[in-house]
């Protein structure tokens, strides 16, 4: 059952983008330039998938995107979380707190942070949702 939608920009940073009684998710929609640093795309990706991750909520988490595989391959990379949050304070107290409490302080690159909590975010394509008979359920 639907409990919140809002996929506009500039929706209540309070709420995810979907959230039903069972899950909550994130969505976030633009191709990545395999010929660009894709700097400020990161940043905003890394920024909800952050939100997610560090959400004390015990419905499951999904990212949908784009693009999975250009996320993923930015997401094993080895930039460091600190700078890629750098731009948005929010976010980076959020991890850091995280990571403490999660006693995984030592983490210090993105990958080093998707490796260790994978397993928590279900990353999916939209085109997955919209190609079959909505075999991911909201």
């Amino acid at each position: 059952e639907v409990q919140y939608l809002s996929l506009g920009a500039g929706n209540h940073k309070e709420r995810f983008d979907m959230e039903t009684n069972l899950r909550i998710a994130e969505f976030k929609f633009g191709k990545w330039n395999d010929n660009s640093a894709n700097g400020i795309r990161r940043r905003g990706y890394f920024s909800n998938y952050i939100s997610l991750l560090t959400a004390n909520d015990h419905r499951s988490k999904y990212f949908v995107v784009e693009d999975r595989s250009s996320f993923v391959k930015f997401m094993n990379g080895k930039a460091t979380w600190r700078n890629v949050l750098s731009k948005n304070p929010s976010g980076f107290k959020k991890l850091e707190k995280f990571l403490i409490e999660n006693k995984k302080e030592h983490l210090v690159t993105v990958g080093e942070i998707y490796k260790e909590f994978e397993e928590r975010i279900t990353i999916i394509e939209y085109n997955q949702i919209m190609k079959t008979q909505i075999n991911v359920k909201f």
